[in-house]
């Protein structure tokens, strides 16, 4: 048989679970390289894929290690390894990923059901491990542990949480303010909280209230009092703007906001094998477009993603982003009518007042009423207009250059090119938490296929996307009438099959 030009024959069979000094078997040296193809080889010899080294290590520890995802994903799927099986110290492939901070293997694992809080003989989780190692880059793993479930204020044996284990080093800030609880102001999502979160009806159902409350209470209290409300124009402007705003709601509400899903006729293992770890979603099984990302909420791919919404329970992306920004707009309409309205009936209505208007409660007059109930409702328009106003401006801009508030806003949406995984340590027998240092540069995970070309000489941002730089009007039609990539068409052209 031939593996990566060379001629292999083996024609015993008994030295294929040989272990050296270390407990090391070939297995496990084909597993650290990744290498699928010699690991196939092995395992039709009669390798052993349960075997382990001298410190409990099997194949899995020894593939995430390196952050062979292809291996790992070949043992997982073919053998049925425990994912979590742990060493001799209980640590499992995660705790030893986080540990050396690699990246890769640590969405990988996860995605595939690792355990984020499972405890080492030392009550060490892999959070703890990620903040203790001394590693370059450690501030991308325990963020995504972070975002992934991994429990803050659990304890180990020495009654540590991770937070008191963070070293006096450069990342320091940074990761104190990352592993402390989420304040008041990210549970109400005015910040993304790290944490890991699912849909919650309950902050739609709020808002709907308020909606309700501030616009149909504006037309309950209001409008009786109002000298010019027998006029069937003013109601008729209003309710039409109000349906409206409904209508664009329930539609960017309802919508599948361009959730991609696996192609069938793409093997998963062939895909692990022929490209770049960060250009495949591990928890959809997809292939990354330019414009897509994971929404951590949804747990999965949106094309052309903007943002999570709370306020509509939903994602935004390319098939209700239309709708979101109609909505919105109408919302910002709808303020803007109200508060001339009211300014303008509260100014009217001092001219009717008297001395006898300021009575005592039930002997109020309609006008004092009318004061009352309009300086309220003014000044929760005009508390809401900026948000509203703002976020309307800035989506108006994004269709205007053909972009997405998450390409618009992310720091690191440029692809650097030394962004390589470095493992600075080889497999050998003295393999430990306290003498290996690894790092994995962080990198954008939407960036890399952008720089993938087609057989025109096009990157693939211009072959889905369209030139760059045209005009205005001609963004916001790309925009309008975007079309999903095909992951078949995808995987043709950047794997080249």
């Amino acid at each position: 048989m031939k593996v990566k030009g060379l001629d292999i024959s083996i024609s015993r069979t008994k030295y294929i679970n040989k272990k050296n000094r270390a407990g090391l078997t070939a297995l496990h040296f084909s597993a650290f390289r990744g290498n699928v193809k010699m690991i196939k080889f092995l395992v039709r010899r009669g390798a052993d894929t349960f075997v382990k080294d001298n410190e409990g290590k099997n194949v899995v520890h020894a593939s995430a290690q390196s952050e062979q995802v292809a291996a790992i994903y070949y043992f997982l799927n073919n053998h049925s390894i425990n994912i979590d099986e742990g060493d001799k110290n209980g640590s499992s492939a995660l705790h030893w990923a986080a540990y050396l901070h690699c990246e890769i293997s640590l969405t990988y694992l996860i995605a595939w059901g690792a355990g984020v809080n499972i405890q080492d003989i030392d009550g060490n989780t892999p959070l703890h491990l990620a903040v203790l190692s001394e590693g370059e880059f450690p501030i991308r793993c325990v963020k995504i542990l972070l975002l992934k479930g991994a429990a803050r204020l659990l304890r180990n044996s020495e009654n540590h949480i991770p937070i008191e284990l963070v070293n006096d080093n450069e990342y320091r800030d940074e990761l104190m303010r990352d592993l402390r609880p989420p304040t008041i102001w990210k549970c109400f999502m005015l910040s993304v909280p790290l944490t890991k979160m699912k849909k919650e009806w309950s902050t739609l159902i709020y808002f709907l209230i308020f909606i309700t409350f501030l616009q149909f209470g504006f037309v309950m209290l209001v409008y009786p009092l109002m000298r010019g409300h027998s006029r069937p124009g003013i109601w008729t402007v209003d309710l039409f703007l109000i349906v409206l705003m409904i209508i664009f709601y329930v539609i960017a509400t309802i919508k599948d906001p361009g959730y991609l899903k696996e192609d069938p006729s793409i093997d998963f293992q062939s895909l692990l094998c022929s490209t770049d770890p960060y250009n495949i979603c591990p928890d959809c099984k997809i292939l990354r477009t330019p414009r897509s990302r994971h929404c951590n909420i949804c747990n999965k791919c949106v094309e052309r993603f903007d943002h999570h919404c709370p306020y509509l329970n939903n994602c935004i992306g390319y098939r209700n982003h239309f709708w979101f920004l109609l909505f919105i707009i109408s919302i910002t309409i709808i303020l803007l009518f109200h508060i001339i309205l009211l300014i303008y009936n509260v100014t009217s209505q001092r001219e009717n007042l008297t001395a006898h208007s300021w009575t005592f409660m039930s002997h109020l007059s309609p006008q004092i009423w009318l004061i009352c109930y309009s300086v309220f409702f003014l000044g929760s328009c005009i508390i809401f207009l900026p948000f509203v106003g703002i976020l309307s401006f800035v989506h108006l801009q994004n269709f205007s250059k053909n972009m997405t508030t998450n390409e618009r806003y992310s720091k690191n949406r440029q692809n650097d090119g030394d962004n390589n995984s470095v493992i600075t340590k080889t497999l050998s027998g003295d393999l430990n938490p306290s003498q290996l240092q690894a790092s994995s540069q962080a990198r954008n995970s939407n960036s890399v296929v952008e720089e993938s070309k087609d057989s025109n000489g096009n990157s693939m941002r211009e072959t889905f996307i369209g030139p760059s730089n045209p005009s205005c009007f001609g963004n916001c039609v790309r925009m309008i009438k975007y079309k999903e990539p095909s992951q078949k068409k995808m995987y043709d052209e950047i794997i080249g099959a």
